[in-house]
């Protein structure tokens, strides 16, 4: 995996991760082969939610780089978190009371598959737009 230098690269390859829906969950960070919860970050995985594949896409970054959190990275989440936000206002209002990640694992899990495919495409745009 290349490391992303903008935030819109994270989320491309965030996305790719878990474009096909067998290499998605839901309810979880990552699985393994046999349905168990991994780690995101680690070596095991064969599937991610939303979040778990933003972990698993920027832990080898934050590793190489020594850093708790890029700018990047944080940048990479807002568009997210913005567009997780955006999709939930239609689709679920009373989840509006989520703050932060928990609308990316609110429309993830909830919303299924298509809903975490739209949320990143969304959020790619509106990076792309910004020069992101």
């Amino acid at each position: 995996m290349n490391v992303a230098n903008k935030p819109s690269e994270i989320l491309e390859q965030a996305k790719e991760l878990i474009a096909c829906q067998d290499q998605w969950t839901y309810g979880a960070y990552a699985r393994d082969e046999t349905g168990l919860e991994v780690s995101a970050s680690g070596k095991l995985g064969v599937c991610w939610c939303a979040e778990g594949a933003m972990r698993h896409t920027t832990g080898p970054m934050l590793a190489q780089r020594g850093m708790a959190f890029s700018a990047r990275t944080a940048a990479a989440y807002e568009y997210l978190i913005d567009a997780a936000r955006s999709l939930l206002k239609d689709r679920d209002p009373g989840s509006m009371l989520f703050d932060s990640r928990h609308s990316i694992h609110a429309l993830n899990d909830n919303h299924g598959h298509d809903a975490a495919m739209e949320m990143f495409d969304n959020a790619i745009a509106a990076a792309k737009k910004n020069g992101d």
